[in-house]
């Protein structure tokens, strides 16, 4: 418990702090601008792992501290940043399960030409869930959701270009590499490299909506299988109105794996945003995907919605939810697969701006992830950005 004084204590050295830095927006270094931050969080965790003897979950209260900082360019062709962040996780009974938690990454690129580019690298180490359910949702790349602790590494390359035929019409050819790579407690990794080319023919309806015709070819690689994937189609980027943008791509996808075997079916994309009053927002994002196998599996068929909302009850308050829906399945659809399982994440979250830069926040964590017993979080965390 003496940890859990602490955290109050740190709460009123950064409420001070942040009052007194209160028109301050980062630390300046030439182009460069540099945010560092702190946090602390006390949370309970009514399944911090399942004891199969006597049926039940194991509980537990658990404090953790981390700090952090981000480092960005401004104004400039080649746009730059890093972030890292640091953390250990105490927990009060069951102290064998203390560990260390990080996360960093930065990327570089630029958007200021017809020629489009970026490189962008990531590793982080995560004692269960991150419960981000928003970028799972809106990210639908495979990467596995895993409730186990687990390391993981992403490398990705990007490169485009817009040729304009007409003022209404541009051709844009692409080029994607990703080399993903994720180790857990046990034995098990999960690792492998894709490249993807595009070609994208896009014209203007309006000023508010374009079509989009083309597909892509992309080669997968593990060290179980190889396979490639072909994919057909067409959608639409709108502006449907002031307050409301759809994009929406379908399409016809064939993949054929060494191992898997052959597969045809219908691929979609799908993202919706709508800001219904100036205080209240509604999302829906997902699809699915053709992803390499894992853990000596067959290759996946990755399916994923999420929706979530954000209301501003008042200047300083903001409530917050979403909810995500995540199933993969092997692409034969056997009923031996070693995937086939449903998950199903709940986040509702309160927080408050004590200044501009001082957040206190109570967040709702709930998993219904095909284990014998469910799992819920309920945390009150406390986040300060200088």
């Amino acid at each position: 418990m003496k940890r859990i004084g602490a955290l109050f204590i740190l709460f009123f050295v950064f409420s001070f702090a942040a009052h007194a830095q209160e028109e301050l927006t980062g630390i300046k270094l030439g182009g460069f601008v540099f945010r560092p931050s702190v946090a602390g969080a006390l949370i309970y965790d009514d399944r911090i792992q399942y004891d199969e003897a006597t049926d039940t979950a194991l509980h537990d209260v658990y404090t953790e501290t981390s700090v952090g900082g981000e480092f960005s360019n401004q104004d400039a062709l080649v746009d730059m940043s890093a972030r890292a962040n640091y953390g250990y996780r105490y927990y009060d009974d069951y102290d064998r399960n203390n560990g260390e938690f990080y996360n960093a990454g930065g990327d570089i690129g630029s958007d200021a030409y017809a020629l489009r580019w970026r490189l962008a690298a990531n590793v982080a180490k995560t004692l269960g869930y991150d419960w981000n359910l928003e970028n799972e949702a809106v990210n639908n790349s495979g990467s596995i959701i895993s409730d186990e602790v687990n390391t993981q590494w992403i490398f990705n390359g990007n490169l485009d270009y817009t040729a304009q035929l007409s003022e209404k019409t541009a051709i844009i050819p692409s080029y994607s590499v990703q080399h993903y790579y994720q180790e857990f407690e046990g034995p098990d990794t999960a690792e492998w490299q894709t490249h993807q080319a595009s070609l994208i023919s896009a014209y203007a309806l309006s000023q508010r909506t374009s079509i989009n015709v083309g597909g892509y070819y992309s080669i997968q690689v593990n060290d179980d299988e190889d396979g490639s994937i072909a994919v057909l189609g067409g959608g639409f980027d709108s502006r449907v109105t002031d307050k409301t943008a759809i994009s929406f791509m379908g399409g016809v996808g064939y993949a054929d794996y060494d191992l898997s075997g052959s597969d045809i079916t219908g691929l979609v994309d799908l993202k919706v945003n709508w800001q219904a009053v100036s205080n209240f927002g509604l999302y829906i994002s997902g699809g699915n995907s053709y992803e390499p196998g894992y853990d000596g599996g067959e290759a996946r068929m990755v399916y994923r919605m999420g929706y979530g909302a954000d209301w501003l009850l008042a200047s300083k308050w903001k409530l917050s939810g979403s909810v995500l829906h995540n199933y993969e399945d092997g692409i034969d659809g056997d009923d031996d697969s070693i995937y086939g399982s449903v998950q199903h994440f709940f986040t509702v979250q309160c927080a408050y701006d004590l200044t501009r830069r001082l957040n206190l926040a109570l967040i709702g964590n709930y998993a219904n992830d095909q284990e014998p017993v469910s799992r819920s979080t309920v945390s009150l965390r406390l986040d300060y950005t200088y």
